[in-house]
C-alpha cells in the first residue's frame, strides 16, 4: 500500500515550479526577543550531567545551524 503525505499544494501551484517559503514559528520570533531583553543566562549543569558536557556547548550547537 502507497501512503502520500498531504501537502496543502494544490496541482496548478505544483506547476508553477519550487517556491521558498520564509517564516518562523511564533515561538522562535518570542525567544529572540526574550534572548535579546535579557541576555544569556549562565546555565550551571547538575553534576549527573557534566559528562554530557559537549551537547550543552554552543560551538557543539552550532555545528548544525546554517551559516
Amino acid at each position: 500500500m502507497e501512503c502520500t503525505l498531504w501537502s496543502g499544494v494544490t496541482p496548478s501551484e505544483m506547476r508553477g515550479g519550487p517556491v521558498e517559503v520564509n517564516c518562523t514559528h511564533i515561538a522562535v520570533e518570542m525567544a529572540h526577543k526574550y534572548t535579546s531583553e535579557h541576555g544569556k543566562e549562565e546555565v550551571i549543569l547538575l553534576e549527573e550531567f557534566k559528562c554530557h558536557i559537549a551537547l550543552f556547548l554552543d560551538e557543539e550547537a552550532n555545528k548544525f545551524l546554517p551559516t
